[in-house]
């Protein structure tokens, strides 16, 4: 299971909650955040995921992290801690620097990205299944100009938004290995809640097999109204592998 949650999931755990573009906001003041989410793949809990963040009009600055809560693929303790900050401007995220460490066991592995005129450099060494065998290449960091770093996006999705002007995105992602583009477009209130819905897209730095097997995730953002504000309670990602999904506490 390893496989499944650590180097195809822990992705997930980065890059899908961690993957969906920014949303237009509109804040004139300092907001902050500060949640927490059960995780869950199928009907199994495996973790809890947090994220504590503020944003101006002009910056924003986010840490977040997720601990496993049991065995996972054979381990006892799998933990991921993510740093970002950046500006924004006409209410969008423009990275500067993001921040990864993740460990798995006795296995560890962090990155930093750091941007210079929107493209990221990336330094340090993602971790790896121990028999893992893919050879995919990873994507160029100096062709990825103007792409989010994976916690950028999932605070610019999980945070407080105004419901005027949500769910409009059609944006890129880059992991440090891997290139995504996520579009989200259809909002729909559902009685007392809105949901928001579209796709996650693999494009570049994956193997054949995952993407064969996952390239597209359908991915379902669930908010509450509280005022003019939408604030996440749920975001569910189906694939063929099948459902991971984030449930507010």
């Amino acid at each position: 299971m390893l496989g499944l949650v650590h180097r195809r999931m822990v992705p997930a755990l980065l890059g899908i909650w961690l993957v969906l573009g920014p949303v237009s906001f509109a804040w004139a003041q300092e907001a902050k955040t500060s949640a927490q989410f059960d995780v869950a793949i199928g009907a199994l809990r495996v973790g809890v995921f947090w994220i504590d963040g503020s944003t101006s009009r002009r910056a924003y600055t986010v840490s977040s992290g997720f601990q496993s809560t049991g065995l996972i693929g054979g381990l006892a303790d799998v933990a991921v801690a993510m740093t970002a900050r950046g500006t924004r401007r006409d209410g969008q995220f423009f990275p500067a620097r993001y921040g990864e460490d993740v460990r798995a066991g006795r296995r560890q592995g962090a990155i930093v990205m750091t941007y210079r005129n929107g493209v990221p450099k990336v330094s340090g060494q993602k971790i790896r299944d121990e028999d893992d065998d893919d050879d995919t290449p990873p994507v160029d960091a100096a062709t990825q100009k103007g792409t989010l770093d994976p916690l950028s996006a999932t605070f610019a999705l999980l945070h407080r938004q105004p419901l005027a002007g949500a769910c409009q995105v059609d944006r890129f992602m880059f992991d440090g290995e891997r290139r995504t583009r996520v579009v989200m477009t259809t909002l729909r209130q559902e009685r007392d809640i809105w949901v928001c819905s579209g796709q996650f897209l693999r494009l570049a730095g994956y193997s054949e097999r995952d993407l064969r097997r996952s390239g597209v995730v359908d991915v379902a953002v669930r908010y509450r109204l509280e005022g003019d504000d939408l604030v996440a309670t749920q975001a569910q990602f189906r694939s063929l592998r099948g459902v991971l999904r984030l449930t507010r506490r």
